[in-house]
């Protein structure tokens, strides 16, 4: 009698234990920090399945094996870049996990340190002998490289020094801030974009330049492990400290115009708390 099969054709007593999506989109994550951050292409190539295709935001960016990605890539390894305003989530599928990134990178020690690069990534994980490994990694730009750059960088250029020195455009280091959202995903925003966290009745939300996303911690849990910059107004609200625009009686002004109140019993605590981290006085009058 036949053995039963899975979704995949695989006998039970094959099937594979994947780990947690979480664990999936974390093991996704660290391939970009230790390409862009850590600049460790021993690391990076480790989660590569050799017959693995890739495919760059650059037009000459396209390999089918590891190997050729390595040669690829290495070439800029002299000059680290950081990540910032990332998002992730991954989905199931029959026989693999999807692991879908999006993210600003930039390369603060080159000519033009505040050029951003939008960019998105999709993993594509199989499960091998040896463990989950990537098959296909998709990297693109939201948006096109400057005009200026009038040709393709080519193999074995620094094809990352090649953009940013085409352009020079201010720098500035901040600390990213990861929270764990509703469901598999998860969010790092730097803390200089983020106005506030508000509670909610199930958790808490962070309100960010680029809108708002629930979180599934409440405040008192997020509270400790946030930068100095950022104090506790009130019951409801933690604010950044550096995009209050002013104090006014019993309440924050942040710098979108928006308002959280503040403890009228520890007002005077509270603003002078802010003021502190702020650097600057906020009170009117």
């Amino acid at each position: 009698m036949e053995a039963d099969r899975d979704n995949d054709g695989r006998p039970d007593d094959q099937k594979e234990t994947w780990p947690p999506d979480r664990t999936i989109a974390a093991m996704s994550r660290q391939v970009l920090v230790d390409h862009y951050v850590n600049r460790d292409i021993v690391a990076v190539m480790r989660r590569m399945a050799p017959d693995m295709t890739w495919i760059g935001p650059l037009a000459c960016q396209r390999t089918c094996s590891a190997e050729d990605m390595r040669r690829m890539l290495e070439p800029e390894y002299g000059t680290a870049a950081e990540m910032f305003d990332e998002s992730w989530g991954v989905r199931d599928l029959p026989g693999a996990r999807v692991a879908i990134g999006t993210y600003r990178a930039r390369v603060p020690g080159s000519a033009a340190p505040e050029l951003e690069f939008l960019q998105s990534a999709t993993f594509v994980w199989a499960m091998t002998p040896a463990g989950p490994k990537v098959v296909h990694l998709h990297l693109s730009n939201a948006y096109d490289v400057p005009a200026s750059l009038d040709r393709s960088a080519v193999p074995g250029e620094d094809a990352v020094g090649y953009v940013v020195d085409a352009v020079a455009l201010p720098a500035a280091s901040h600390k990213r801030l990861a929270f764990d959202v509703p469901g598999a995903g998860a969010r790092y925003v730097t803390e200089d974009r983020v106005l506030c966290l508000d509670a909610t009745e199930v958790g808490s939300a962070v309100v960010w330049e680029g809108g708002e996303f629930p979180v599934r911690e409440r405040l008192a849990a997020i509270e400790d492990r946030l930068p100095p910059s950022f104090v506790r107004v009130h019951r409801s609200c933690i604010v950044n400290a550096k995009r209050v625009a002013v104090l006014r009686r019993f309440e924050a002004v942040l710098d979108d115009g928006s308002s959280r109140p503040i403890a009228e019993r520890r007002y005077l605590e509270v603003a002078e708390a802010v003021e502190r981290a702020a650097g600057k006085p906020l009170r009117e009058g």
